[in-house]
Order: C-alpha cells, then structure tokens, then sequence
C-alpha cells in the first residue's frame, strides 16, 4: 500500500511510524527539522504540500492513501481536493473546527474528502470515556467495521450492575445477529461456549450486524455513568471543551464551564442550551469560591496552553475535587501531567493519529486488528478452494487449525451471515476470524 502524509507534526510522525515498517510512505512537509523526525523507513518531500508539483514529487498519483494533517484545517481540505486532481487516494483529512465536520457529514462528497477527522469531536468521546460517561449505544471498549461496515466487532467489559453477570453463554446469546467470538477473563483469551458463565470483569468480543450489536451492549451495560457524580465543571471553551461539554449535556448531566473569553463564552452558552456558562479565569481561587466550583464530583480541564491545564488541576485537586482530567496537547507534557495532581488525560494528537492508522490498517489490510494488549489478533480473509474449513461445517473444521479460533462473521455474495457451528462454509465467503496472536498467521494461510 502506498501512503503520502502531507504534515509531519506529531500526528504525521505517529502515523509514519504505525505504517512504514509495512507500507510505502511518502512524508511531506515544508519543516525539514520535522521530516528528521520521520521513520527513516519512509520517503520525505520537503516543501508545501498545497503546491501540485510537490505532491506530484511524494508520487500522488500513485498513492492508494493520502492523508492530510497539518496543522490548518483549510489547508488539509485543500491538499485532498488537488490530490483528487493527479489521482484517486483515499483522501483523509484532520480538522480541529467543528463547522468543517459538519458540513462534511452533511453531504460525504464534500471537499473532496473521503474521511475526515474531527479532532476536538473525537477528543470529546475520548474524554468521555475516561471519565466513564458513556451513553448505553457507546459501551465497548473496541469497536471495529469490516466488510465495508456491514459487519461490526465490540469489545465489552461486565460490569457489576449487568443483568447478565452470571448468566452462561447460552442464556445470554438472545440476538440472531451476534456471534460471542471470545472471551478474557485474568489476561487469558477463551472461546466461549453455550456453558460458559459470564462474570464480572471478563472482557467479552462479539461481532454481527451493527444494529445487533449496539442492542446487545445496551442488554449487558444498561448504563455506564456513575450516579454520584452530579456536577461536573469543565474549564476551558475552546472546540475541545465545548465539544466535551456537550457530549456530557448529551448524557444528561450537569455541566458547567468556564471560559475567560467574554466573546467566546457568549458564543458557547448560545450553542449550549443546557450547559451553565460562567465568564471568568480558570485558575482564579477566589472566583472557585464564590461559585462553589469546589463542590464538583469532577473536573476536566481544557485550557491553552498545557501549563494552564496542570496549574488550574492542582487547583482544583487542593479545592477538594475528588477526579481531575486534563487535556494535554504537547507529547512532553504528557508524561508530567499523569505525574502531576491530575487523575488522567487524553492527549489529542495522539488520539488523532491512532484514529487515522487504526481506519488505514482496517481498511486496507487482511490482518486488521490486535486486541486485548496484541494477545489476540482479528482477521479478515476470504477462504479459497483449498482452504481447510472450505466445504466444511465450521465445528468440524476448526479443531483441525493449529489454534483455537472463532468465525465471527461471514459475507456470503454480499450478505452477512451470522453463524453458528453446523454453518457449511464455501469458497470465496469473506470471513472475519479471532483467535490468539501466535496462531493466527499459521491460521489464516491455512484458510
């Protein structure tokens, strides 16, 4: 696969490092003291990658993939739309604004792009999840698509409340279009059969038909947020902590936020209806006071820049705030800032430019994911004449592969099949199959 990346910042580096040891890459960028950061393993271009004959240089028209990261959101959606000139690239590009996202959303054929990244809006859901607010449609942990998104794999944590803590297999199997691929329970994967008991703390992955899916994880996790968190203060009103606060107001929560910009502050409590929005500095003690802020159940700090974000957290740890989460845009500061008062942050770079990698890999390659800290792999392959399972039932066949392994999913002359054990399989099915890292190379070439 051939991949240009126009921006070699720190979502482009992170992205080079992920696919170069595997793919063709080509870096662009105008810095030649960030392309001296790039993999070596991977080509560099130095200059504007907005100019046609620079990308023509990083071979545009041949990539498979583009992917446009700098740090101008304009600019990124410039660069797929010439790119869409010389050549055919999946086009990528990240934004940090939300009225780009949108429209885009709104009609997919918009710029020219094929992806786009919304950076603030995918920081908010990470944030979201660390904090442990998610609605009941957004349980997993993982959530992957293959097949073109017909087919979806989740990975669920069993809480204490589930329904179906303690129940087995087989009484909590109730959806046509879910297959219980796998199960971790203490680190060590399982394949799951009807007598298994669930029990709290296992880490189940299912796959099936989305709709399906996302049905199921509201069965097992009724609800994830924490009842005793009843007023969350967020600091900051950039796009990341209005973003975040939305999604908070989403889930029915209190949210407050406090933003130091008069004109921005308007802006936001106009966009959020059900969100209190407070003019003032985030780090002033004596305004914490006067508005009990000290009396949040958690707080999530959004400021510029990060040394605001670890100054106003100590704040609100030594105030008494019981959990304080910081948004940490510097690599350098990451490391500091888990070390600091702060009980956990997202870093939105990082959590950009493993997006874009993760979609690259599902996309593009037949090996598409490692889970569960890489002890087990998912992989999508279609089964040929030869195959082992070919013209077989798959609860004969897979006990004669090296390893144990579970068919999630099938798509069969584009449907998708759900399957159990007497499922006959045939050649050219596209099957989606986890089973345990060491095995699954052997398996697969085996299909």
């Amino acid at each position: 696969m051939k991949v240009l990346i126009v921006g070699a910042g720190q979502v482009g580096q992170t992205v080079a490092q992920e696919l170069a040891p595997d793919h063709a890459v080509v870096a662009i960028d105008r810095r030649y003291e960030a392309l001296e950061q790039v993999p070596s393993a991977a080509r560099v271009v130095q200059g504007d990658g907005v100019e046609l004959d620079v990308l023509q240089e990083g071979d545009v028209d041949e990539a498979d993939i583009l992917i446009a990261c700098t740090d101008d959101d304009r600019t990124n959606i410039l660069i797929c739309s010439t790119a869409k000139l010389e050549g055919d690239p999946f086009a990528i590009a990240r934004v940090a604004h939300t009225q780009f996202l949108d429209t885009w959303h709104h009609s997919r054929k918009a710029f020219g792009v094929d992806l786009m990244v919304g950076r603030s809006s995918l920081t908010a859901r990470s944030v979201a999840r660390l904090v442990g607010f998610q609605s009941a449609e957004e349980t997993a942990f993982e959530e992957r698509f293959f097949a073109g998104g017909r087919i979806e794999m989740a990975e669920f944590e069993i809480e204490s409340e589930s329904p179906l803590a303690g129940k087995t297999v087989e009484h909590a199997d109730r959806f046509e279009g879910v297959t219980f691929a796998s199960l971790f329970r203490n680190g060590e994967m399982m394949i799951p059969e009807g007598t298994t008991r669930l029990a709290v703390g296992d880490r189940l992955v299912v796959m099936g038909n989305p709709k399906d899916v996302k049905a199921f994880g509201i069965q097992l996790n009724p609800s994830t947020a924490e009842e005793d968190v009843n007023r969350i203060v967020v600091l900051g009103g950039g796009e990341i902590g209005a973003q975040t606060a939305q999604v908070l107001q989403q889930r029915g929560l209190s949210v407050t936020l406090v933003e130091r910009d008069p004109g921005r502050a308007e802006r936001v409590a106009e966009t959020l209806s059900n969100t209190m929005v407070l003019q003032s500095d985030a780090t002033n003690r004596a305004f914490w006071k006067t508005e009990r802020l000290d009396r949040a159940d958690l707080c999530i700090v959004a400021l510029r820049p990060d040394e605001r974000v670890l100054l106003a957290g100590l704040l609100a740890k030594q105030l008494g705030v019981p959990r304080v989460f910081g948004v940490i845009r510097e690599r350098q500061y990451v490391g500091l800032g888990e070390m600091s008062a702060l009980d956990g942050v997202v870093h939105p770079r990082e959590e950009t430019a493993a997006y874009i990698s993760r979609h690259v890999l599902e996309s593009y390659a037949d090996s598409v994911a490692r889970i569960e800290h890489e002890r087990a792999e998912v992989f999508e392959t279609t089964l040929s004449t030869e195959g082992r399972l070919t013209d077989r039932r798959i609860e004969e066949g897979v006990p004669d592969l090296p390893g144990p392994c579970t068919v999630g999913t099938v798509l069969r002359e584009g449907r998708v099949l759900v399957p159990r054990g007497n499922t006959l399989l045939r050649t050219g099915d596209r099957v989606v199959v986890i089973a345990h890292a060491e095995h699954a190379e052997a398996i697969a070439d085996m299909l």
